[in-house]
Order: structure tokens, then sequence, then C-alpha cells
């Protein structure tokens, strides 16, 4: 008995909805089934465009990305009974641009409204009986990127000679292929650029040393721009865009603090006994070291250093202390990245 009974074939993914970032990939599935059997599936694309005025694609010719013959009489969903699934199959497609649309149909780009990209799925059965289904996808024009400078926050300061820490986010409809940040200085140095082809966009900027005799010098400038997969393709200057300035002033690096919150001045201990010696110390930048220098034990001087806070530390009054002061003196030493 004929089969009189045409083959289907759907698609998959994606949805009929979206609509790919012109220049990006997406990926097509797509299967077909029978009462008895699919034995080809093909898959053809087509470009498409609408102008002003018109109210229907002006649709290009179809052309053939993949054709899957001989395909096996197996059933690969063997949970329905009463048809003959095919595998599924993917089909990956880079997205044409604009520019692309409008060369392949003779049109000019700036006249496009709407791009497309369609798709055609054939399917052909044992009996040769043949069934096809279109599918579109409207093509969305490519956005420029969109940076923001995080950190420094606007009216900021950094101390002299201290790394001043950058961070940018950034976000592009596809892809972001380099973050590029320069820093000019108030002194005239010779500008920081730095150029960040992945995340995290994040910089660390050299900070010259504060200028006593001329407070205008003390600035750094920093700016930054971004480019995306678009404007590296394609050179267009649109889709490299540039944050506004940000300037942060230079202020000089002051000394470190250091104060006694044990022992209080005056307490009385016991020889034989553990003295907790508590200090606390701040830095503008970073503290590197805290010591207490211990005068009048009868073993000797003695230093005891802490680098981690908090700044804790036990000293061990010996027997035949008694009758003898102890006078502790406690420094603290900063961390300074130029080296001094």
């Amino acid at each position: 008995m004929p089969d009189d009974i045409d083959p289907e074939v759907y698609l998959l993914s994606p949805e009929a909805t979206y609509g790919p970032v012109e220049g990006s990939d997406f990926t097509l599935s797509f299967q077909g089934y029978d009462n008895t059997s699919v034995k080809t599936i093909r898959l053809s694309l087509a470009l498409a465009a609408q102008t002003e005025g018109q109210n229907s694609y002006t649709l290009g010719e179809y052309t053939l990305l993949q054709s899957k013959t001989d395909i096996a009489a197996t059933d690969f969903d063997p949970l329905t009974t009463s048809q003959v699934e095919t595998p599924i199959y993917w089909q990956t497609i880079n997205t044409p641009t604009f520019a692309d649309v409008a060369s392949q149909l003779g049109l000019v780009e700036n006249e496009i409204e709407l791009a497309a990209v369609f798709v055609r799925l054939e399917a052909v059965d044992a009996w040769g009986q043949t069934t096809e289904t279109e599918a579109f996808f409207n093509i969305r024009r490519d956005e420029p990127p969109v940076i923001d400078i995080v950190e420094p926050l606007v009216n900021s300061q950094v101390v002299e000679e201290t790394p001043l820490y950058v961070s940018i986010t950034g976000f592009d409809d596809v892809g972001i292929v380099e973050v590029e940040l320069t820093a000019t200085y108030g002194n005239g140095d010779t500008a920081f650029v730095r150029t960040l082809r992945q995340p995290p966009w994040q910089f660390e900027v050299p900070v010259p040393a504060f200028n006593e005799s001329d407070a205008s010098q003390n600035t750094v400038t920093i700016s930054a721009t971004a480019l995306d997969t678009y404007g590296d393709r394609t050179g267009d200057s649109l889709h490299r865009v540039t944050e506004p300035p940000r300037t942060v002033d230079i202020v000089k690096d002051e000394p470190p603090i250091v104060a006694f919150g044990l022992p209080v001045d005056g307490d009385v201990v016991t020889e034989g006994e553990l003295v907790l010696i508590q200090l606390t110390a701040v830095d503008d930048v970073a503290v590197n070291s805290v010591s207490v220098q211990i005068d009048g034990l009868i073993s000797g001087p003695k230093t005891l250093t802490d680098v981690v806070a908090p700044y804790e530390m036990l000293l061990p009054v010996p027997y035949g202390q008694a009758g003898q002061p102890l006078t502790l003196t406690a420094s603290v030493t900063e961390t300074r990245y130029s080296g001094e």
C-alpha cells in the first residue's frame, strides 16, 4: 500500500521571537518525523530586507547549509509509537550584518529598516514525499558598548606614590574586545596607557610624588575607552566608546599614628605576671608593623613586634623586677610602595 502521509520537520530552537544581533552566532536545532521514516532533511538559508515604504521583505535566494541524507530508519524517540523521529540536528549560523544583507540584495544599507535571516527546512520520506517549513529571525543592529568607571569615585583622593586602583564595568550585546585606560598627570609625566582584552577590567595606575610647591600638579586624570566585536571587525568608530574623564587629587603621605590601649600609664603589675599589651595603629596607606620597646627590665631592653592587627603582645615580667619600673615606647612603620 502506498504511503500517503507526508513527513514533518520542525525547527526546535531558537524560539520564533528570537532576534540575533548582527555579527553574532546562534544555533539552530531541528528534527524530522514520519509514519515510516524520513530519509533526507535539507536546511537552507536566505537573507531578506525591508526598506522604507515596503510592507514585506525582499527575499534573496536560498543557499543550502546542511543536507542529511540516508537517515537510518531508526526511531530516536522510542516513547512515541505513532511516528518515527530522526536524530536532532544542529547548525551554527553567523548572523550577517546589515552591510552584508545590503550587499547581497543590492540595497543601500542606510535605507534598510528591517533585516532578517530566513531558514527553510525540507523533509523527504522513503516514498519521495516532501514537506517544507520556513521561519525567519529579525536581525537586530549591534549596539555600541557601555562602560562605567566604578572606582575611583568622583572627587576621590589618592596618596602619593601608591597605586591608584581603577575598576571598570563594561557591557555589550555581543562582546567587548578591549578596554583601554589612559591616565594623564598634572605634573606632565608621560601618560600611563594600558589595554586589557578580557575581563575583569581592573587596572593599577602609578601615582607620582606630591608636589608641595605647585598644587596644580597634584592630579591624575583617568579616561577609558571600550571597543566591541562589531567595531573591531568593521572599523566603525561609533563602536569605540569613551567614558568621560575623572580627575583624582594626589595628597601627601601622612605619617602613621600609634597609641597604647593597654597597659594604662601608671598601671601596677606583679613580678612573674604576663602583661597584655594592646595597641591601635592607623595610616593613610597601610601599617607595616608595630613595635614596643621595653626598657628597665633586669634582663635588659626588649623589643616586641606584631605585623597583623589587632596588635597585641604578652610581656613576661621577670621575678626580681619589683621596685624597678618599666618604660614602654611604641613605634609604627608604614607601608611605602616607593620602597623608601
